[in-house]
């Protein structure tokens, strides 16, 4: 799996252990020593994961993880030496997508960087029975038939299809649209419901609402 990664730590020696370990797996990357220029090199290039320090001058972790938020959804991995559960929930709540607690082993960091990799990379076509959805090609199938979406539907669609899970409002918008829940809570329930509209009542109803936290998809 070739993957090229950010490691962001104003710590050079973390930086460049880091950097040593993910090498030892075939994987490429840069090092950056701050936030702002983290930000700077993830719109100037591509890259398929960021590893983050929470404690930095300047920019810290979580304030790098926002300005990133607003214009990318690279997965991120947060890193940091404060394990509590305020500090975790704050680390989802800014959009992270994981988060390891220093000191850590070599071993966990690279299975969750693999686990991370394999949830985020693009998938082929995902079907339930007569439903198919391909969110490359961005089509839609229900019983051979294509069925119109727009974009963000298809993409939701796909997404709830690809994990049995409940996702909250939250994340959802997060991974599709990127911003604040509050702002967006209300774009989720209107995209869902004219999903649920196009597949109509039997596959549509597929789209459980789970009370009080979010939706999930009844295979």
């Amino acid at each position: 799996m070739d993957a090229k990664i950010l490691i962001v730590d104003d710590d050079a020696d973390m930086a460049n252990l880091i950097s040593l370990y993910l090498k030892k797996e075939g994987w490429g990357g840069d090092i950056a020593g701050d936030g702002l220029s983290a930000a700077e090199r993830v719109k100037a290039g591509h890259y398929d994961l960021i590893l983050m320090d929470v404690m930095m001058p300047g920019l810290d972790g979580f304030e790098t993880l926002r300005a990133i938020r607003a214009f990318s959804q690279i997965p991120v991995i947060m890193l940091t030496a404060r394990g509590g559960v305020m500090d975790r929930i704050g680390g989802f709540r800014h959009g992270a997508d994981d988060y390891i607690t220093k000191p850590f082993e070599a071993e966990e960091l690279i299975l969750r960087i693999k686990a991370l990799l394999r949830r985020s990379a693009p998938r082929g076509e995902i079907s339930c029975g007569p439903l198919s959805v391909n969110p490359e090609a961005y089509t839609v199938k229900l019983a051979g038939s294509p069925v119109e979406m727009a974009k963000k539907e298809i993409q939701l669609l796909a997404l709830l299809m690809s994990y049995d899970k409940v996702f909250t409002r939250e994340e959802l918008y997060k991974k599709l649209w990127g911003g604040d829940v509050n702002e967006g809570s209300r774009t989720v329930d209107v995209h869902v419901n004219r999903i649920r509209e196009k597949l109509g009542d039997l596959w549509g109803g597929r789209i459980k609402t789970v009370w009080n936290v979010g939706y999930r998809f009844e295979v």
